[in-house]
């Protein structure tokens, strides 16, 4: 009986051993597998874009600045900021966009702007993390053009940031999630790109500008809400959040922030939507009128 007594806690001293060896393996094979990733070089053909310098290409650039939320992540002067610092998790810095010190434009070719903007890559072909290229997949390069001539003429920032870091959880997210960490993962990236619809006031247009938007990452890419940052995206699906709603309503409701019925937008609502222009609010407006009615998340 003394025997027996003695051999449990060696047992369970190699039941405990043989647990962390498997935690440790698990581990290791977690942050080999995501390092290839966050590592992987994406050999991408890009072209050189002419970039204009008149008053209307930079004025242009502002307003697509805006529409493609380039401050929501970047700050108002683009000078970067962090956009989330979560323990174990990561620490996601939006980098600085302007000529001063620590920032990109200076030394950014227009191929690094094709690169960044609609591959989601570094200069060196590496990925962005959480970059949302895979939203402005349609972006004309005229358009890209001037937003980079807007760009380049924004008053320098002297702001400098350290890489982005994917602790232990932000890399669990990556295999164990569809959450997007690595958007170029979900890019075509030799495919050809389709020329965006016109401007015009149209149900076309309206899907187009939800998705340059980013509306789906709170909304849910089926529009029934339920994503996002707490309390997530509401139901914009017919009968949803905006039922009862005119066009004038959700006008008014994007201009101000504030609904029909007096109540205050989610704080992570993006404020950038109210320098949208009528023509391209009432085009979302039909967009989202469009769309089957969903069930809300």
């Amino acid at each position: 009986m003394d025997g027996k007594r003695r051999r449990w806690p060696r047992i369970l001293g190699l039941f405990s051993a043989g647990l962390v060896a498997i935690a440790a393996i698990g581990v290791a094979a977690l942050y080999l597998s995501t390092n290839a990733r966050l590592e992987r070089v994406y050999p991408v053909e890009v072209r050189a874009l002419a970039i204009p310098r008149s008053a209307e290409a930079v004025e242009r650039g502002r307003h697509l600045a805006r529409i493609y939320l380039c401050q929501d992540c970047h700050g108002e002067d683009l000078g970067g900021r962090v956009v989330a610092d979560i323990p174990l998790t990561a620490y996601l810095p939006a980098g600085n966009l302007t000529r001063g010190r620590g920032g990109v434009a200076a030394r950014y070719a227009s191929g690094d702007w094709v690169r960044a903007v609609l591959h989601g890559l570094r200069p060196d072909g590496r990925p962005l993390v959480f970059m949302p290229s895979h939203q402005m997949q349609r972006m004309s390069d005229d358009d890209l053009a001037a937003m980079v001539a807007f760009i380049d003429q924004v008053a320098p920032v002297d702001r400098s940031w350290p890489p982005a870091v994917v602790k232990f959880g932000g890399r669990l997210a990556m295999v164990a999630t569809t959450q997007t960490v690595l958007p170029a993962e979900r890019i075509d990236h030799a495919a050809s790109r389709r020329p965006p619809p016109a401007a015009s006031a149209s149900v076309a247009y309206g899907e187009h500008l939800a998705t340059a938007t980013g509306c789906r990452s709170c909304h849910r890419l089926d529009l029934s809400g339920g994503a996002g940052p707490p309390p997530g995206g509401s139901n914009l699906t017919p009968g949803g959040a905006m039922k009862g709603w005119s066009e004038a309503d959700f006008v008014r409701v994007m201009r101000t922030g504030r609904r029909p019925d007096g109540s205050t937008l989610a704080a992570s609502m993006p404020r950038d939507f109210g320098s949208l222009t009528d023509l391209e609010l009432s085009a979302l407006w039909l967009y989202f009128e469009s769309v089957p009615p969903k069930a809300s998340h």
